[in-house]
């Protein structure tokens, strides 16, 4: 296939693969080591004081600016590395116990756009872009009021679409996926809050990093 050679000389290699093996284990290892110290109640705290502790359920939709910070082998001419990314994130909130949901959303990863490039089947125009949609599982605390921190891992969906020689390919991959990221919100009412959150994201498939900086939205739709 025409474009089986030109996708894979365009996209990263692995140059810091082990590296990023290790920071996905200490983001689940942080995961972990909160879940087990923050699970519990202290008796000191409101929620071991009394029987109404409160639950709820809270929906986050952000987006904004993406921008990859891979390290390329070689650098593709025509690299564009920034773009658009959104993301909708359902919480679970146990008052003072640590916090779980689920994220998923849609982000741009690169795009290349090169004219009259040479290849073994002659010279073409290439426009190649590579988008990630994850599904994370995420866990977060909040050490200030109105901040947050989050860290999640899971999988992510790879999607790639190419146009060259007059002819158009789609290809799709399975990846790993990391996410770090803090939020300040600024609350609007009893339900709603607005603000913005900076977010690291990780796809093992490529080695490809990215990170963000979004407007987001909150509205706590259920409560227990």
């Amino acid at each position: 296939m025409v474009f089986s050679p030109i996708i894979q000389w365009l996209l990263p290699t692995n140059t810091t693969y082990n590296n990023m093996k290790r920071t996905i284990a200490l983001l689940a290892a942080i995961g972990i080591s909160l879940a087990s110290v923050y699970a519990q109640p202290s008796d000191s705290s409101p929620a071991s004081a009394t029987s109404d502790t409160l639950y709820s359920l809270t929906a986050y939709v952000s987006g904004g600016y993406v921008h990859n910070v891979s390290e390329f082998t070689i650098s593709p001419a025509g690299l564009d590395r920034g773009g658009m990314g959104f993301a909708v994130r359902i919480m679970w909130k146990p008052e003072h116990l640590l916090r779980m949901g689920l994220e998923t959303g849609r982000t741009h990863v690169y795009s290349v756009k090169q004219e009259g490039l040479q290849t073994a089947y002659g010279k073409t125009d290439v426009n190649m872009t590579l988008n990630a949609t994850p599904i994370l599982l995420v866990f977060s605390m909040s050490p200030f009021d109105n901040l947050d921190v989050y860290v999640g891992g899971g999988s992510a969906f790879l999607s790639s679409d190419a146009e060259s020689f007059g002819s158009t390919s789609a290809t799709s991959s399975l990846s790993g996926g990391a996410m770090a990221a803090v939020s300040y919100m600024r609350p609007l009412s009893d339900a709603w809050s607005i603000g913005g959150e900076a977010k690291w994201l990780y796809f093992d498939k490529y080695d490809d990093m990215v990170v963000s900086l979004q407007v987001m939205v909150s509205f706590r739709f259920l409560e227990y």
